[in-house]
């Protein structure tokens, strides 16, 4: 299992940084995972998104993803919905968590790639030290990307 987390305090309210997280076409500034955004369906606080990543910049077959968000913009959270592929091959699960604080919102970024047995023991050496970097980068570049020319937070 790949397992990655990044922790920001960004100087936005939650509601604008998961916002900024649910429109993927922004969002892939962020995640340089991402390779193509298939679309994106949002009704109110769910939806299904459908995309292909990069992982080492290797292409993924495009995964659909459910998600919830909290009415209270305190969790936005994806999980893999394919039945068969790709999720025969890997399943995602992602989180953010977003808590209001003094200067802006603490961001807690979880995310979690869990590969089949055929491959899991090839693709977690090869990419669980990238994965858990990338994702500690990807909480530091949404910081810099939604307090571009305000200041005010500081990184964690």
């Amino acid at each position: 299992m790949l397992h990655g987390e990044g922790e920001a305090l960004i100087a936005r309210s939650p509601e604008e940084i998961l916002e900024f997280v649910l429109d993927l076409e922004q969002y892939r500034k962020a995640d340089t995972k991402f390779s193509r955004i298939l679309g994106v369906d949002r009704s109110g606080l769910t939806g299904t998104a459908r995309y292909s990543a990069k992982l080492r910049g290797i292409p993924t077959p495009a995964d659909t993803q459910s998600f919830t968000l909290a009415a209270d913009y305190s969790t936005l959270r994806f999980v893999s919905t394919d039945k068969f592929w790709p999720n025969v091959m890997a399943r995602f699960e992602g989180r953010f968590d977003c808590t209001a604080e003094d200067g802006g919102t603490r961001v807690r970024h979880v995310e979690q790639l869990t590969f089949s047995r055929v491959i899991g023991w090839i693709a977690d050496p090869a990419f669980g030290t990238w994965w858990a970097r990338e994702v500690r980068d990807e909480v530091d570049r949404l910081k810099d990307l939604l307090e571009a020319g305000s200041s005010g937070a500081d990184r964690r």
